[in-house]
C-alpha cells in the first residue's frame, strides 16, 4: 500500500546513513526492501548479542478476513456484524520482521500504530517474536489500520474497504515520523527515539 502523506523523511535518512554514508554500496545508491535481495549483498550471520541484523519500516495492521459463514458477502454486511470476521496481525514489514526472527536472522520493526487494542496486540506480539520494537511509535491521532477482506462464495479473498469506511490516509501507519510529533511525543521522546534509530542503525545489515 502506498500513502502519499506517509513522511519519507526517515526512510530517506536511515537509506543515506546506513547504504551510503558507510560505504556498503556505490555513492547514490539506496538499496532497501525486496532491491536489497536483488544486489548481491552477502548473507546475514546474526549474533545473539548484537543489535538487529535487518531494519523492517513500514506498516503493521489487521487484516480483518470474512469468516467461512460470511463467505459471498458484501463489505457493507461483514462490518455491520463484528462475528462476521476474524482479525489476523498483518502488515508486510511486520510479516518480515516476524519470519527474520523465527528464521535465526534478528531484526527490528519501525513503524507507527495507533494507541488503541490493536495496536497493543500488534507491539506484544511483536515482542514475544522477537522483534526489537524500540522504533514503533504510537498515535492517539489515527487508529490502527484494520483492513476488511471479503470472501467469495468458493472462497476467494479480495480487498473490501478500510474499517469503518475510513479513507487511506486516516489511519496511524502515515503518521510516522522522524522526529515522532504526530504522535504527541514530547521533546524528550523524540530525543529517545533519535537515540534509539542511531543504536539500530550500528548494526542494521539490511533493510
Amino acid at each position: 500500500m502506498r500513502f502519499p502523506l506517509l513522511d519519507l523523511s526517515l526512510v530517506s535518512l536511515v537509506s543515506q546513513q546506513r547504504f551510503i554514508q558507510h560505504g556498503n554500496f556505490p555513492s547514490g545508491r539506496k538499496v532497501w526492501g525486496i532491491s536489497a535481495l536483488k544486489a548481491g549483498v552477502s548473507p546475514i550471520e546474526s549474533s545473539a548479542t548484537a543489535g538487529p541484523s535487518v531494519l523492517c519500516i513500514g506498516d503493521a495492521l489487521m487484516d480483518c478476513i470474512a469468516n467461512n459463514e460470511a463467505r459471498g458477502w458484501s463489505v457493507e454486511k461483514l462490518m455491520a456484524d463484528e462475528s462476521s470476521w476474524t482479525a489476523f496481525p498483518g502488515g508486510a514489514p511486520a510479516n518480515v520482521a516476524t519470519a527474520l526472527c523465527k528464521l535465526g536472522t534478528s531484526s527490528a520493526f519501525c513503524g507507527c500504530v495507533g494507541q488503541d487494542s490493536d495496536g497493543d496486540a500488534l507491539e506484544t506480539l511483536l515482542k514475544q517474536e522477537g522483534v526489537n520494537v524500540s522504533l514503533m511509535q504510537r498515535s492517539t491521532l489515527y487508529p490502527t489500520r484494520r483492513v476488511m477482506v471479503t470472501r467469495s462464495k468458493t472462497g476467494d479473498r479480495e480487498f473490501g474497504a478500510f474499517h469503518d469506511h475510513r479513507n487511506a490516509h486516516e489511519f496511524a501507519d502515515t503518521l510516522l515520523r522522524y522526529n515522532s510529533t504526530a504522535t504527541n511525543n514530547d521533546d524528550d521522546d523524540s530525543s529517545q527515539f533519535t537515540r534509539d534509530l542511531d543504536a539500530i542503525l550500528s548494526s542494521t545489515e539490511w533493510m
